[in-house]
C-alpha cells in the first residue's frame, strides 16, 4: 500500500505465538482451518496491546458451492462449510476498518 507521497506500508497479517512460532491467524484458509476460539484469542491479544489486527479474506472463502477444479489442492476447499458463520461471529464480536483509516492516509 502507498500513501499520496509514495511510501509503501507492508502490513504483515495476525499471527499468534504457539511452541515458539509465529501461527498465521488471519484469514483465508486460516479463517476456514483453526477454530474460532483461536482467531478470537490472536485478535483479542493483539488488540490487548492497543494494536489492530489485520485480517483479510478472498471471496472465495466464503463460497461453499466453488467450484471443484483438478488444479486446486485440498485447502482450496477445507472448511467452506462453515467460513459464513465463522466470518459473521468477527462481524459481530469486533470493529472493523481499512487500512487506511488506521493508519490516517
Amino acid at each position: 500500500m502507498e500513501n499520496n507521497d509514495g511510501d509503501f506500508f507492508e502490513i504483515p497479517p495476525l499471527t499468534l505465538k504457539f511452541l515458539f512460532r509465529n501461527i498465521p491467524t488471519a484469514g483465508g484458509f486460516y479463517l476456514r482451518f483453526l477454530p474460532m476460539q483461536l482467531i478470537n484469542l490472536a485478535i483479542n491479544r493483539m488488540n490487548s496491546n492497543n494494536f489492530p489486527a489485520m485480517c483479510y479474506i478472498h471471496p472465495k472463502d466464503l463460497d461453499p458451492d466453488m467450484p471443484k477444479l483438478p488444479q486446486y489442492a485440498w485447502h482450496y476447499y477445507w472448511g467452506l462449510t462453515n467460513a459464513s458463520s465463522k466470518f459473521e461471529s468477527l462481524l459481530k464480536n469486533f470493529k472493523f476498518n481499512s487500512v487506511r483509516e488506521v493508519l490516517e492516509i
